[in-house]
């Protein structure tokens, strides 16, 4: 009977690594670069389909993604500045992405500005300076 603590200790080990098996999840890794100066991409946006999950690249431009999601999976790429991408993923191979650049031209910008507030031009009294004999 000494043993019957161990063998309790023993079947629930064996039954929470059969448990953990059932929430297995898939890891995706890759790298996201420019499609022009192949330079890493920091803070691209990866989202799994509609599934909310989803996760950033790093200063590197790679990132690791952990999905409940089943293959194939479908990503979609995001970033500033850059067209949204999406990909369907079909195995846990490394994913090579690269995103092209998404300019918007506009025609000009016009500041306009003025010295005395809206406030000031309300007020229902007048304002004055006055000099230093005026005093």
């Amino acid at each position: 009977m000494k043993f019957l603590p161990t063998l309790r200790f023993s079947i629930f080990i064996l039954l929470l690594g059969l448990g953990s098996s059932v929430f297995a999840q898939t890891q995706l890794r890759g790298i996201v670069l420019d499609t022009d100066s192949k330079d890493p991409l920091i803070g691209v946006s990866i989202l799994v389909g509609d599934t909310g999950q989803g996760t950033i690249t790093d200063w590197d431009g790679t990132f690791i993604l952990e999905t409940s999601e089943s293959f194939p999976i479908t990503l979609e790429f995001s970033y500033i500045g850059y067209e949204t991408q999406t990909l369907e993923i079909t195995d846990d191979s490394r994913i090579n992405m690269t995103l092209s650049e998404n300019a918007v031209t506009i025609e000009g910008v016009e500041v306009k500005g003025s010295r005395i507030s809206d406030k000031q031009k309300e007020s229902p009294l007048p304002i004055e300076a006055l000099d230093i004999i005026g005093i």
